[in-house]
């Protein structure tokens, strides 16, 4: 669910990159994308979670997104005032011009700030279980976001709400945010979905939930990756040997990518190669490179136009994804 938190910025960036757009590296999968993310997918664990939606620019343009995650995902109790949670990006597009991109962080709110900044955004007030804004700069100045948490059948709610980028004549391409130390991990082994509800402004300008459509984030826990390496000291081959699980099964014809580099500082890492895993979820990579004594093996997220039909809760589910998996960093043996 991401990379290890010892990994420096250029590896953390890779993650970004994969999180936001899961279906993999350069490719677009034409349609609206759910991912989520993390830390290690360790059973009953304290998580990052971690949401992203991209491609959000080929439906109607979204006033909110509705997130439901699972009861299972146990909630952490309520935060401070302008606690920091999690970095958050948005991408809008403006009726004309290149996309304009922002960053920053999900901050918690008070609730008198957020009811302000809702009724701009033609988001629902009123009381909720906990208060959040994404507070994003940009080039072109900064923008405000409030998250609503609620309790919901299945689990815990947070609705996004988008409606007030309307009135800076930008819709919402991608938008994404981490929530450090806030949900905890399900106690048992399987795949949990993770739904999110993209609702469209009616004609009343405000959020009409009938036109919306979903998207589907399957979550694998446990899921690990194993990795070992060693190089041969006649040949100097770099020999890496590992296996995918997820949900207490093997993960059979996944892409494994291996980064390394000669010190444990990750900043100066790169791609080593690609393997992927046989029926058994085993892996193997095999390379003539010099210089490399550390490693780590990841698996981006890979997305699905079908979806799981018990999963989704409206008619229209237009996406489903997989979660990614990184192992721990190796240094590399002496054969």
């Amino acid at each position: 669910m991401g990379l290890p938190k010892l990994l420096a910025a250029p590896v953390a960036a890779i993650a970004a990159a994969v999180l936001v757009l899961p279906a993999g590296a350069g490719q677009s999968p034409g349609r609206p994308i759910f991912a989520v993310g993390g830390d290690y997918q360790f059973l009953a664990q304290s998580n990052n979670l971690s949401f992203a939606a991209s491609g959000l620019e080929r439906g109607a343009a979204p006033a909110a997104i509705q997130i439901e995650v699972p009861s299972q995902y146990r909630l952490a109790p309520a935060h401070a005032v302008g606690a920091k949670l999690g970095a958050a990006a948005l991408t809008a597009l403006p009726a004309k011009g290149k996309a304009l991109s922002y960053t920053g962080q999900l901050v918690v709110a008070s609730a008198g700030g957020f009811a302000a900044l809702s009724r701009a955004s033609g988001c629902q007030g009123g009381h909720h279980s906990a208060y959040w804004n994404l507070v994003l700069a940009g080039r072109d100045g900064a923008i405000r976001l409030p998250v609503a948490l609620d309790r919901s059948a299945l689990g815990t709610r947070l609705t996004v709400c988008l409606g007030g980028l309307a009135a800076k004549e930008l819709r919402a391409s991608s938008v994404s945010f981490g929530t450090s130390g806030t949900f905890r991990n399900p106690a048992d082994t399987g795949t949990y979905y993770i739904a999110a509800l993209v609702i469209p402004a009616g004609t009343d300008g405000k959020p009409d939930a009938a036109k919306g459509y979903e998207m589907l984030a399957a979550d694998l826990v446990p899921q690990q990756i194993s990795i070992e390496a060693t190089r041969t000291a006649a040949s100097g081959m770099l020999e890496v040997v590992g296996a995918v699980r997820g949900g207490g099964y093997v993960r059979a014809h996944v892409p494994v990518y291996v980064y390394g580099g000669a010190t444990a500082n990750s900043s100066s890492w790169h791609r080593i190669g690609r393997a992927a895993t046989r029926e058994d979820g085993s892996y193997t990579l095999a390379r003539h490179v010099a210089g490399i004594k550390y490693l780590f093996a990841y698996v981006g997220s890979s997305s699905a136009k079908k979806c799981a039909e018990a999963a989704a809760s409206v008619g229209r589910c237009v996406s489903e994804t997989t979660g990614g998996i990184s192992s721990v960093a190796v240094a590399v043996a002496t054969a």
